[in-house]
């Protein structure tokens, strides 16, 4: 209904963590409601060795719209290449502070 009174059929929402990244929570005639989860995956640097988003393939989501159609394709972030000081200021010195022990 929600949807409906604003005049959406489709709604992505992020900040709610799914594994695989992305998923088609809802998904009926008229009615599209996915969850989109770009943060964490095994080789991001940036979190604790311990942490569960370490579990995350992070994903984005590429949408065209042609003809009256959309498509939407999912995608895997490649965090790997951040971990690169050169890239990422936050390697470009050591942490200010320590996780864990």
């Amino acid at each position: 209904r929600f949807l409906q009174k604003i005049g959406c059929n489709t709604l992505i929402r992020g900040h709610e963590k799914v594994n695989e990244g992305f998923e088609r929570v809802y998904d009926d005639p008229g009615v599209l409601l996915l969850t989109l989860f770009s943060s964490g995956g095994s080789d991001n640097e940036d979190l604790p060795a311990s942490s569960s988003y370490r579990q995350v393939t992070p994903m984005a989501l590429t949408i065209t719209h042609q003809d009256g159609k959309s498509e939407l394709v999912p995608w895997a972030i490649d965090y790997k290449p951040y971990n690169d000081p050169e890239r990422n200021g936050f390697f470009q010195r050591p942490p200010e502070l320590r996780f864990g022990g």
